[in-house]
């Protein structure tokens, strides 16, 4: 890995050569002054390739030296606003169009024949490039991507359907608090899947769906909602499909706390059925994002006694700030951090 580093016009060619013998490189704001012989080069050996806090300059070096990698398979790039002072950050929205607008029309192209995962951290893709990325790519195992509603439409899912039974990681992290039905599918479609970020989702659409086949999942970053009046009878069921996950490290459930039209979020006491979760025994961090909450001391010894590998808990457990604090204690008694 390389970081924090500038390389002058005299070494650019050298450090062509070492890339021409390397099989993954990792590159963290680190700037190049010029492309050197670069058009004259291939880089058969790179297969991995990840380049991050890079700016508006330095997207036609990254992506000329991306082209000619043609075995890679996985890329993943992350652009940051902060270190280009020449840019205004009102145009970094621009920046990333820019660049993933050229890196779809790459992959369209057949650069990257064996391309199988893919992350791109950017402000937003447009469903006109989301859709080259999807359907350019011969098989996904990796995606990670963050989206808008607008651009990840019928037609997206339609292109990442076919990839459902390869799938190993999945993030679609959306840039608004919308409700998508992606999640449900995704987790009653994909048997290899290990690691799951997804929208909120209606937790009714869980229960009363196709029982979950991702029981290979070690992590799973979801929001659920629950309509209040019927959270006593839904939440159970989702707990069903939860259950399953036996083998299931972390858990991020994030709530409502921010939509216009807030609906409750999961509750996690056990006479709303956290028992159901017993087989949970891998699991070792819960993050719960809003503080509704109304956990008490049982809850706080059953987790305890039945996660036995539960190293972390992250938010508020009980709505009142005492009572939170002095749960909290509780697990650091017990060695749990919290």
């Amino acid at each position: 890995m390389l970081s924090d580093m500038a390389l002058d016009i005299d070494h650019v060619d050298t450090f062509w050569d070492l890339c021409a013998q390397l099989e993954r490189l990792e590159i963290r704001k680190f700037r190049i002054s010029s492309e050197g012989d670069l058009k004259s080069r291939t880089f058969p050996y790179l297969t991995e390739l990840s380049m991050w806090h890079f700016t508006q300059r330095d997207v036609p070096l990254i992506l000329g030296f991306a082209r000619r990698c043609p075995m890679l398979k996985l890329i993943d790039w992350v652009i940051d606003s902060e270190i280009d002072a020449e840019v205004d950050t009102e145009d970094y929205y621009d920046v990333d169009v820019e660049f993933v607008s050229g890196f779809a029309q790459l992959i369209t192209e057949g650069t990257w024949p064996e391309l199988d995962s893919v992350h791109v951290g950017c402000a937003d893709i447009t469903n006109e490039d989301l859709c080259k990325i999807i359907g350019g790519m011969k098989q996904i195992r990796t995606l990670e991507i963050r989206y808008s509603p607008e651009s990840f439409q019928s037609n997206s899912m339609d292109l990442l359907r076919p990839h459902f039974s390869n799938i190993r990681i999945l993030e679609l992290q959306p840039n608004d608090n919308s409700v998508a039905t992606i999640a449900q599918e995704v987790m009653s479609s994909c048997p290899l899947l290990e690691q799951l970020m997804v929208p909120r989702i209606d937790a009714a659409l869980i229960a009363e769906g196709k029982p979950w086949v991702c029981l290979k999942l070690e992590s799973l970053n979801i929001g659920l909602r629950f309509d209040p009046s019927t959270l006593p009878r839904i939440q159970p069921m989702v707990f069903n499909q939860l259950s399953r996950l036996t083998r299931l490290q972390e858990i991020f459930i994030w709530g409502n706390k921010d939509d216009e039209n807030p609906g409750a979020t999961v509750d996690l006491r056990l006479e709303r059925g956290l028992d159901k979760l017993a087989t949970l025994k891998s699991l070792r961090i819960v993050c719960l994002s809003d503080g509704t909450q109304k956990m008490n001391d049982q809850e706080i010894d059953w987790m305890v006694e039945h996660w036995t590998s539960l190293i972390c808990v992250f938010g508020v457990l009980n709505e009142d700030p005492k009572k939170d604090a002095d749960l909290k204690a509780r697990l650091s008694l017990h060695g749990v951090s919290a």
